[in-house]
């Protein structure tokens, strides 16, 4: 199946999702890939991903749980952000990288700017991720 634009869409799932679910993403998706129990065992999906695909490159586009995780699993080489000159927030504002994340400063992932872009009143900002966590292997 070749979607509207043109691209190959390939869905990364768990076991959670039940043979049902699964028939209906096989329905629409080029290819549907279980990997992990309850969550995604990212190493496995980006090795899948690598050696079925050719995939070289990923950029991730998710929100603050797929961040987090990628983050915490050591697979981040880059971060892309965007600042605007708008201000929102709350308890339950979406962050760069929710879920578990690190409980102390110290635990923090260090970056490193690599380079910044002003257009305007916003500023494009690429880090470069230092001292990675390794991949976990479950």
């Amino acid at each position: 199946m070749v979607s509207l634009c043109g691209s190959i869409i390939l869905i990364l799932t768990t076991e959670r999702a039940g043979p049902k679910r699964l028939a209906a993403l096989r329905r629409v998706a080029d290819a549907v890939r279980v990997c992990g129990k309850k969550e995604i065992n990212f190493p496995s999906a980006l090795r899948w991903l690598r050696t079925e695909w050719g995939v070289q490159r990923l950029l991730c586009e998710g929100g603050g749980e797929l961040n987090g995780s990628l983050l915490l699993a050591g697979l981040v080489d880059e971060i892309h952000v965007t600042v605007c000159p708008m201000i929102f927030g709350g308890r339950t504002a979406p962050t760069l990288a929710d879920g578990v994340g690190v409980a102390r400063l110290a635990d923090a992932l260090p970056l490193e700017l690599k380079s910044s872009r002003r257009v305007g009143d916003e500023m494009f900002l690429c880090y470069r991720v230092l001292n990675s966590r390794p991949a976990s292997s479950d």
